[in-house]
């Protein structure tokens, strides 16, 4: 990261994280974002935050959408994904260990993969006053968010040519549809009380049969 993240914990609580939390709690979006993030590549925090400076209508070019990505890069790499993978990786339990053992240890470590990506969040909420102000009419928001969208999976599959293909996915196409609907509701309409909870922690308690199934265990 080009510059430090916020030094109080208690700036991790941010707008930026306060609409990642209501984003995600809207219907739809948490599996929406596991498919993304599986098929493409996707940065989940940085689709948030791209969405977010949407919504505050400030324009987030192709650039500076890499230049954030790059910026994360190191802290994705060896902190985020390494915690993801671990996570992963002991969904169906760990040979040896009694599952309740070895599932309350996943469970702190999802807890942990959630503050990975809130420090993140934190970072490019810093970087929210550098973008310039863009004014869409009111009746082009709902077009801006898709094309928000839209901008954050092409980055993506450019840096994943691999993954291009899955761009024609039609579970990809309908996860693309639900965000960007959902970050449309949660634009005009605001924050449902009941959904702002943090990513994963209220993920359901999966029995170990189920682990390889369900994708938000």
């Amino acid at each position: 990261m080009n510059t430090p993240t916020p030094l109080r914990l208690d700036d991790l609580v941010n707008p930026l994280w306060r609409y990642a939390l209501a984003l995600y709690g809207r219907p739809g979006v948490a599996p929406s974002c596991l498919v993304l993030q599986r098929s493409l590549g996707v940065d989940v925090c940085l689709l948030i935050y791209a969405l977010y400076a949407c919504q505050e209508r400030l324009r987030l070019s192709a650039d500076s959408l890499a230049q954030a990505d790059h910026d994360l890069e190191v802290w994705r790499n060896q902190v985020v994904l390494p915690l993801r993978k671990i996570r992963e990786t002991m969904k169906a339990g760990v040979k040896g260990v009694a599952f309740e053992h070895s599932d309350w240890v996943r469970e702190q470590i999802k807890a942990t993969e959630v503050n990975a990506e809130q420090v993140a969040l934190a970072y490019l909420n810093t970087q929210i006053s550098c973008l310039p102000h863009d004014l869409p009419a009111p009746n082009r928001m709902n077009a801006a968010i898709q094309e928000t969208v839209h901008r954050v999976l092409n980055h993506f599959t450019h840096r994943h040519h691999e993954l291009s293909a899955a761009l024609r996915n039609p579970e990809v196409s309908v996860a693309a549809e639900t965000i960007a609907t959902e970050a449309y509701n949660l634009q005009q309409h605001g924050p449902d009380p009941e959904a702002v909870r943090p990513p994963h922690q209220d993920a359901p308690h999966c029995p170990p049969e189920e682990r390889k199934t369900n994708p938000q265990c």
